[in-house]
C-alpha cells in the first residue's frame, strides 16, 4: 500500500520531535490502517490526528486554498472560541463533545481520542512502581516534580522519549500523576488509576482535558494543584480507574478503517 501523509504537531515545522502524545497519532493511524505513515505539513497531508490542532490545520487549509478532502481523526480544539472549519476538512472522529459543539458539527460524528487505543498497540509492562509522574513537555524541567519523585521513589517519565518508551514506563506504574493529557489518556487505556496535575501549560489549557472526558463518557479527572501535589501521599488504589472497553477501542479503530 502507498504511504499515508499525516499531520501531527512537531516543533521546527516537522524537523524536531514533539512529545509522545502527538507522536502517538502516527502509531494509532498505522495500527488502524495497516499503512505506512509519514509526517506531512497541514496544507498537504491526507489526514490529521491526535492533538489540539484543528484550528491550525483549518488555517493552513485556508491559506493553501485547499480543495481536496483532509480527514480529521481524533483531533480537538484548544479553546471553544473559534471560526468554522475550512470546507476541505472532513471530520470522522473528533476528541470530544466540546469540540463538536463549538464547531456546530453533526452530532453523528463520533468522539474520542485515538490515544485510548494504546493498549491494543503496545503490550503492557510488568508493574514496578507505585506512582509514575508524566509532565507536559513544557514542565519537564520543573524541579518540584523531580524532587517529589526522588522523595517518593516514583518514576519520572519524560514525555519527549519515544512513544514505545513512554508507554512502557506508564504501564509499569500502579498509578499515574500527569500534567500531560496523553499521560492520563494512556493511563486510562491501561485501566491505571490517574490524577491530573493541573499546572497551566498554555491559555485555555483546561478545555482539552474536559473535552477528552466528554468524548469518552468519563467523569472529571481527580485533580491536584502543584502545592497539593507536593504533599500528596495517597496510594493508587484510592483513585478509581476509568474502564474503557475493548469494544469501544475497536469502535474508534473501525471509524478509520475503510476511509483511507
Amino acid at each position: 500500500m502507498s504511504e499515508l501523509n499525516v499531520y501531527w504537531f512537531r516543533r521546527g515545522k516537522g524537523s524536531l520531535p514533539g512529545n509522545f502524545g502527538d507522536e502517538l497519532g502516527r502509531d494509532a493511524v498505522e495500527f488502524a490502517t495497516s499503512r505506512k505513515v509519514v509526517w506531512a505539513d497541514p496544507a498537504s497531508c491526507d489526514l490529521a490526528s491526535i492533538g489540539s490542532i484543528l484550528n491550525s490545520v483549518s488555517r493552513a487549509a485556508h491559506r493553501a486554498k485547499r480543495t481536496d478532502p483532509l480527514i480529521i481523526w481524533g483531533s480537538g480544539l484548544m479553546k471553544d472560541n473559534v471560526r468554522p472549519l475550512h470546507s476541505s476538512l472532513m471530520p470522522i472522529l473528533v476528541r470530544g463533545h466540546l469540540t463538536r459543539s463549538a464547531l456546530a458539527l453533526d452530532r453523528k460524528i463520533l468522539t474520542g481520542d485515538p490515544g485510548i487505543v494504546s493498549r491494543a498497540i503496545f503490550k503492557a509492562n510488568r508493574k514496578e512502581y507505585k506512582w509514575g509522574v508524566v509532565p507536559h513537555f513544557t514542565h519537564v524541567k520543573t524541579e518540584a516534580l523531580h524532587q517529589w519523585c526522588r522523595d517518593k521513589n516514583a518514576l519520572f517519565i519524560n514525555p519527549t522519549g519515544t512513544v514505545q518508551e513512554v508507554i512502557s514506563k506508564i504501564s509499569s506504574c500502579h498509578g499515574v500523576i500527569s500534567s500531560s493529557l496523553h499521560g492520563l489518556i494512556v493511563a486510562d487505556s491501561y485501566k491505571i488509576p490517574c490524577v491530573w496535575l493541573n499546572i497551566k501549560s498554555h491559555d485555555s489549557h483546561e478545555f482539552k482535558f474536559n473535552d477528552y472526558c466528554s468524548g469518552v463518557g468519563r467523569g472529571p479527572f481527580s485533580k491536584l494543584s502543584l502545592s497539593d501535589f507536593m504533599s500528596f501521599d495517597k496510594d493508587p488504589d484510592t483513585v478509581e480507574p476509568f474502564l474503557f472497553s475493548d469494544r469501544e477501542i475497536q469502535g474508534i479503530l473501525s471509524s478509520l478503517r475503510g476511509v483511507v
